[in-house]
């Protein structure tokens, strides 16, 4: 199964969707057929004069340019349509856009209201292990409520700052072009791409303030956006269920959301709290991948990711990580190092 086949399971060409930012790359392409709307910050006319002058765009391609329906930002989605199209959307898809919004909530209640119930919201998301993103933490919840509770309209001056102050780059060329730095670069081998002095004089300018700066607003590992997605359940911000989080493969992963509405969410608060507790576990057993001197899943590790079980997959990590120190002791007796 291909990518665009993974993004679109379940989805046929008869059900009603939107497709936010397609550009020249739709995964469910007009011209073949499908019943889409599309969404973009851009109209039709400035997403052709950039792609003109944008030297790495061939003309062979400006036929694929999906044509815009919705102009405006993702995040207001809901305003963007129409009322009495509300509820009638069986799905709605979104490749690498939703970690640059600023106000991530935002949008994940405007794809509820003009949803089905039951309908999907699909999204194609950058693993923050496995791009330029390689230095920063995970975003955690507070930082949404915040956005959510500021409604934030654009990137904040310190989100722009720490982007491009701990952007990543690999000394052998551009992370962009690795295929993917969680399994196959080693650590020494990434390094930041950008001095701080420009980005502190821009920071006091208040430029950031005032003019749009693209941002990844959000930063993720499959365990740490699973949390997000839950806890905004839990709070009774978004009526969204996980169906399922594909594991990373190159820089990104998969996420399918189905919309359940809140009456089945969990109200108990020590299942929430257990819950909670191994998916925190779960998310620095992510990061740890990054650290493995292999630099390779073990087949132990595999097998606990399928199982889908984060209790299970940080119990194996654990246990690696112990007999790895177990294995550099014995090492550094052998040699006289022992500290």
């Amino acid at each position: 199964m291909n990518r665009a086949d993974k993004i679109l399971q379940g989805i046929d060409k008869s059900m009603k969707g939107l497709e936010v930012a397609p550009w020249f790359n739709p995964l469910a392409p007009k011209a073949q057929g499908y019943n889409i709307q599309t969404l973009d910050v851009f109209d039709n006319v400035e997403l052709m004069k950039r792609a003109k002058s944008d030297p790495g765009i061939s003309p062979d391609t400006y036929g694929k340019l999906e044509s815009v329906d919705y102009v405006g930002s993702a995040t207001e989605i809901a305003t963007l349509v129409d009322s009495d199209d509300y509820g009638t959307f069986d799905y709605v898809i979104s490749s690498h856009n939703f970690e640059h919004l600023p106000n991530p909530i935002k949008f994940l209640q405007g794809c509820a209201t003009i949803l089905k119930p039951g309908g999907k919201l699909i999204m194609a998301l950058p693993d923050g292990r496995a791009c330029f993103d390689y230095f920063r933490p995970h975003s955690e919840t507070v930082d949404w409520l915040e956005a959510f509770l500021e409604d934030r309209k654009q990137p904040i001056a310190r989100q722009v700052f720490a982007f491009n102050a701990s952007m990543a780059k690999s000394a052998q060329g551009s992370v962009r072009e690795r295929s993917s730095i969680v399994d196959t670069t080693p650590a020494r081998q990434i390094v930041a791409r950008q001095t701080l002095a420009g980005l502190w004089s821009e920071w006091k300018s208040g430029a950031a303030d005032v003019e749009y700066r693209d941002t990844h607003c959000s930063v993720f590992t499959p365990a740490s956006l699973r949390l997000l997605i839950e806890d905004c359940r839990t709070l009774g911000l978004t009526g969204f269920q996980i169906v399922d989080i594909s594991p990373t493969a190159g820089v990104e992963f998969i996420v399918h959301l189905k919309l359940t509405g809140l009456d089945a969410v969990v109200r108990d608060e020590a299942e929430v709290l257990a819950r909670r507790s191994a998916l925190m576990h779960a998310i620095w057993a992510d990061h740890a991948m990054r650290y493995s001197p292999s630099g390779k899943r073990s087949v132990a590790y595999g097998e606990a990711l399928r199982t889908r079980n984060p209790v299970k997959v940080f119990v194996v990590w654990l246990r690696q990580l112990n007999q790895r120190r177990r294995a550099v002791r014995r090492y550094r007796r052998a040699q006289g190092k022992e500290l």
